[in-house]
């Protein structure tokens, strides 16, 4: 930025106009492009967090999905497996081992439960308000930011317009000292100048 640039090269230390206008299109260039990798660090970090905050919202979606889908194939499959051992198992040789798989069927099953309930809590109850506000961010670093900047760029352009038609009467000015002719007004233009120079 402008602190970049020596204090001799600040526009309060130009004696003449010519040199003030210098410095003030330097340091422009030096805030513009400041500004430019501001605002492209905006948009990039903006879109970003969008994609991030639907990529998460997604994974717990989808693991919590797939909990539930292994709890309840467990829960199926251990009721299966309980309905046609029954009746050809004998409890007094393999009653103690039908038991125990069964219950750890169904303790697996418990823990595929659990699990989705524990992704379906990580998940904010609803993501829409976040997700709004970071498109909002994103709309903003798209929209009216770099409208921003643009209007920077015509305030600066028109300043650069009005130094040249100033300085064009000044070189007829001179021209006209020169050759001993009366001089043109200039004051008009110089007026002009500093109101879009300041902008």
């Amino acid at each position: 930025m402008a602190a970049q640039m020596s204090s001799s090269s600040a526009p309060e230390s130009c004696l003449f106009m010519a040199e003030w206008e210098v410095v003030r299109v330097q340091i422009h260039g030096v805030r513009r492009q400041h500004a430019e990798q501001i605002l492209c660090d905006i948009q990039l970090r903006a879109r970003g967090g969008l994609a991030a905050l639907d990529a998460w919202s997604t994974v717990l979606e989808a693991r919590k999905a797939l909990e539930e889908a292994a709890a309840s194939a467990a829960i199926k499959a251990t009721s299966e497996l309980e309905a046609r051992w029954r009746p050809v198992r004998v409890d007094a040789h393999d009653g103690e081992a039908a038991a125990w798989l069964l219950a750890a069927e169904r303790a697996h099953a418990e823990a595929r439960a659990a699990s989705a309930k524990r992704w379906a809590v990580a998940a904010p109850a609803d993501c829409n308000p976040l997700k709004r506000r970071h498109q909002a961010l994103v709309d903003s670093a798209n929209g009216s930011l770099p409208e921003v900047v643009r209007a920077w760029d015509a305030a600066h352009e028109a300043a650069v317009q009005a130094w040249q038609a100033h300085n064009e009467r000044l070189e007829s000015t001179a021209r006209a000292v020169a050759e001993e002719r009366a001089p043109p007004d200039s004051w008009l233009s110089e007026v002009r100048y500093r109101e879009r120079a300041r902008a």
